[in-house]
């Protein structure tokens, strides 16, 4: 067995730090070869005589990173895991799976059908898990089958750039499913790591009274130095040397724009009955956005505030030659766009990257180009012809915005010295919240886990407690602005 590429030295260290660990998380940013981390481990390490490790993935990871990574980088053998099923049902033994290196599954198929297999070949097998974050949550079908069907491995690794995506407990969820004993349990987590506030959440009946319902909820984190020591033991991850520029794009809404996104903080955009709170973040964001009109119904040609600062912008970066990745979060905002920019940048090729629509293709791409996308489109893609990445709105999930600005911050990429990524700002709109939140997590991240080049550099003593309490208020549900219309409409 031979590894055909020759690690770089932060890949060497990684794979060094992943020898004799029963439980162990690669940690390295975006771009910085953590498969080839792997895979150096896996043959330097790990094998003696009649070995394989079995490795899990999303769809997107499995089709496009193992396979062709493996194949690039070294001669292992790869076998699927349908159908080393297909010969075991054939044969009724996994002796075969010996003339192979890795065994290769995705998640979607942890599954009642392949159960029985999948508890034969995982005792005493190291596991390896990509996109790991995909496992912070420890109620959910796939977790509790995958807990129990490697509580015999003879390790589990991780493979994440985001073990901590919008809270610090993302970090205890992955780190319980690895291992329970080293964080604890939640509350005992929460109880050494989390600031904890008692809130009312809602009202209920006791002894024929009214009262408060209360919860605790986390208002901030301490002890943070102590959770960074002790995770060195087990998270291994190296600072980026990228230098991302991050710019702002800021706008104002007119009166009319306004009247829309109130509309949306009420909860009455549409004729449906009135949405609570977190259904209205949707209706707020494509408010915003300018796709959604007052009554609700869905725009294709309408050039909003918002838009003509995005317009201004993608004509100066496409006149001088460059391409941009242009972010959509929902997909009626994601119509809207490639609407306008159809009309608004004709001879300029236009590539859309979805769930439904995957026209970007790297051996044909035309460049400069514009690729408009969402972030599941976009999953393990290297579009390192791009250097702008503009997004209409902020991902409310850090991890995807880790995930998005890594298309381009690629070790292979032609514009190492000039990464440029774009947020909006607008002062009384949910995208401040957005923006602020981002910079909360992104600071989070920055002290426990290392500073990451993706994310903006905050420091968490930057990011008042309580701030982003106050912005939900006035910029969600624009408390204010709807508690003087109900006293008017009482007058």
């Amino acid at each position: 067995m031979a590894i055909y590429t020759s690690p770089k030295p932060h890949q060497i260290e990684g794979a060094k730090f992943l020898v004799g660990k029963k439980v162990a998380i690669i940690g390295a940013k975006t771009g910085k070869g953590k498969t080839l981390i792997v895979l150096a481990c896996v043959h330097k390490h790990v094998f003696g005589k009649d070995d394989y490790v079995v490795v899990f993935a999303p769809p997107k990871a499995y089709e496009s990173v193992w396979r062709q990574e493996t194949k690039k980088h070294s001669d292992m053998k790869v076998i699927a895991l349908d159908e080393a099923h297909k010969r075991w049902l054939k044969v009724k033994t996994v002796t075969f799976l010996l003339e192979y290196d890795i065994v290769l599954a995705k998640y979607s198929q942890v599954t009642a059908d392949y159960y029985e297999f999948l508890s034969i070949i995982l005792p005493g097998r190291i596991t390896i898990y990509d996109e790991a974050h995909k496992l912070k949550t420890p109620e959910t079908k796939l977790v509790r089958l995958l807990s129990n069907l490697t509580r015999d491995a003879k390790a589990k690794w991780a493979v994440t750039a985001t073990a901590i995506g919008n809270s610090i407990l993302d970090l205890w969820g992955l780190m319980h499913f690895l291992d329970s004993r080293i964080l604890g349990t939640e509350w005992q987590f929460k109880k050494e790591y989390c600031v904890l506030e008692e809130v009312v959440i809602g009202w209920t009946t006791r002894y024929g009274r009214k009262v408060p319902d209360t919860r605790l909820q986390v208002s901030d984190y301490k002890n943070l130095d102590q959770l960074k020591a002790l995770m060195t033991n087990y998270l291994w991850s190296v600072d980026s040397d990228l230098n991302v520029k991050f710019h702002d794009i800021r706008y104002a809404i007119t009166e009319h724009e306004d009247r829309v996104y109130i509309q949306a903080a009420h909860g009455i955009l549409s004729s449906e009955n009135m949405k609570g709170f977190a259904q209205r973040m949707p209706d707020l964001q494509r408010a915003v956005d300018g796709a959604y009109d007052i009554k609700g119904e869905k725009t294709t040609g309408f050039r909003g505030s918002k838009y003509a600062e995005y317009y201004k912008e993608i004509s100066k970066l496409i006149s001088k030659n460059e391409s941009v990745i242009l972010f959509a979060e929902f997909l009626d905002t994601f119509d809207m766009l490639y609407n306008l920019i159809k009309e608004d940048f004709p001879g300029v090729p236009i590539y859309r990257i979805s769930g439904s629509y995957m026209e970007y293709n790297e051996t044909t791409v035309k460049l400069p180009c514009i690729i408009l996308a969402t972030i599941g489109g976009t999953e393990s893609l290297n579009l390192k012809f791009a250097n702008h990445v503009l997004c209409y709105s902020v991902p409310f999930a850090v991890n995807s915005f880790i995930q998005l600005v890594g298309r381009i911050t690629r070790m292979d990429s032609d514009f190492l010295e000039d990464l440029n990524v774009y947020l909006p700002i607008c002062d009384t709109t949910i995208d401040l919240y957005k923006y602020n939140y981002l910079m909360r997590n992104a600071a989070l991240i920055n002290e426990v886990l290392g500073r990451d080049a993706n994310l903006p550099e905050k420091k968490l003593n930057d990011m008042r407690a309580g701030l982003l309490a106050e912005l939900r208020k006035e910029l969600l549900w624009r408390t204010k602005v709807l508690k003087k219309n109900s006293t008017t409409q009482v007058t």
